[in-house]
């Protein structure tokens, strides 16, 4: 059974924070059927949240941790990576990409040039 826990991370309304989202699937076991598994539930959390508020653009970025995540675990990898990078151009497109994450963008486009390897 995978426990998945939700709570603020210094943000306004409810969601799940990168730092404490790493911590938990860090303290998953080492099986990857069942990190990946936990991955896709924390992902669908995500994505439920960016879908309930969608001009806030940290809710709109949060699933790429969790597609990148997901990637890393070799779990259609490259499907991945291009959904993430599709958020991020699509977020730029807009106006609404922070600066700290353009770099991502180059870095995305290399991973999924390459077929998936992160």
């Amino acid at each position: 059974m995978i426990l998945l826990l939700e709570f603020d991370n210094n943000r306004t309304g409810h969601g799940i924070g990168d730092t404490q989202i790493i911590r938990l699937f860090q303290a998953q076991p080492k099986c990857p059927r069942v990190r990946s598994r936990f991955a896709r539930k924390s992902l669908a959390v995500r994505e439920r949240l960016a879908a309930v508020d969608p001009v806030n653009a940290g809710r709109q970025i949060d699933p790429v941790v969790i597609l990148y995540k997901l990637a890393q675990l070799g779990d259609d990898a490259r499907a991945h990576l291009q959904r993430a990078l599709t958020i991020l151009r699509q977020l730029d497109a807009e106006g609404r990409l922070p600066g700290h994450y353009k770099d991502m963008i180059a870095e995305f486009e290399r991973m999924v040039a390459s077929g998936g390897r992160t």
